[in-house]
């Protein structure tokens, strides 16, 4: 039985019948009732891309290894911090970076499942969580470089790491709010996915990942509003310096807020019309 089938049948037999007038809430729940698909769906996808190679999916990590060394050695001559400090320094904000990067660059959410749409058995705020697991998949694989990085370092470990967890959960409700309401737009207007991305590679030297704010003076002014920023210290700060930076905690809040309540409008005034978009 084919995933797609095995999920009509989770439907059917859950009692989850189409209806094009649910709500976006009403939607959601009906997805957690699939979650198990989400996650399935989402790993073989992933298998599939490196289906017959010596690593598998292990390329991911020796990927974002050979990645990160080669961005240590460009921007290492332009810190004058200490070598084992920046190389931590930079690790986690490569690793933060690319995970909001992978979000932001599958902001056209619906586009690949468009017959599924139109099939209309599973609910449209499901697909988020497809393109979202599949990020945090490429992100685990990416963060198992950043913890060999640290295990043959070493870190000093504060109780404040522990806000990493509510921090991760944060970040999690964020991407899947804004792969619904990018998803939507971008589903109607083509170009919007392509101006993100344009956007997101800009945003990588506009974020805190190899410069310090000390460093940037007075422009740091500006860069402060980055939202990236702010997603990378509620990470970094607990790490590196023991300290939650509540602030940033603050920022985050705000827009993870904002994208959940722009997710839930444009979800629930465009959901009927989406099938008509391709």
């Amino acid at each position: 039985m084919s995933l797609a089938e095995q999920a009509d049948v989770n439907t059917n037999g859950s009692g989850f019948d189409s209806d094009k007038q649910t709500g976006f809430f009403q939607d959601l729940i009906k997805s957690f009732g699939l979650m198990r698909f989400w996650l399935t769906y989402s790993w073989e996808d992933i298998r599939t891309t490196y289906r017959h190679t010596a690593f598998g999916v292990l390329w991911i990590t020796v990927s974002f290894f050979a990645l990160l060394v080669v961005k240590f050695l460009i921007f290492r001559p332009m810190n004058s911090a200490d070598s084992e400090y920046f190389v931590q320094y930079l690790a986690i904000g490569i690793v933060v970076w690319y995970y909001i990067a992978n979000v932001l660059g599958s902001s056209n959410t619906f586009v690949p499942f468009e017959n599924w749409l139109k099939n209309d058995t599973i609910p449209a705020a499901g697909f988020a969580f497809i393109v979202l697991f599949r990020c945090l998949f490429n992100f685990s694989f990416n963060a198992l470089s950043v913890v060999l990085v640290f295990l043959y370092i070493g870190i000093d470990w504060h109780v404040e790491v522990f806000s990493l967890i509510p921090a991760a959960l944060l970040t999690l409700f964020t991407s899947y709010s804004l792969l619904i309401f990018l998803g939507v737009i971008s589903l109607r207007y083509r170009d919007i996915a392509q101006l993100v991305t344009t956007i997101t590679r800009f945003g990588f030297f506009l974020s805190p990942i190899f410069w310090t704010p000390a460093q940037m003076g007075k422009i740091f002014d500006y860069l402060y509003w980055n939202p990236v920023a702010h997603f990378i210290w509620i990470f970094r700060d607990p790490i590196l310096y023991g300290r939650i930076p509540w602030e940033s905690w603050l920022y985050c809040s705000i827009v993870a807020i904002t994208s959940s309540i722009l997710a839930v409008i444009f979800y629930t005034l465009f959901k009927r019309r989406l099938i008509y978009w391709y």
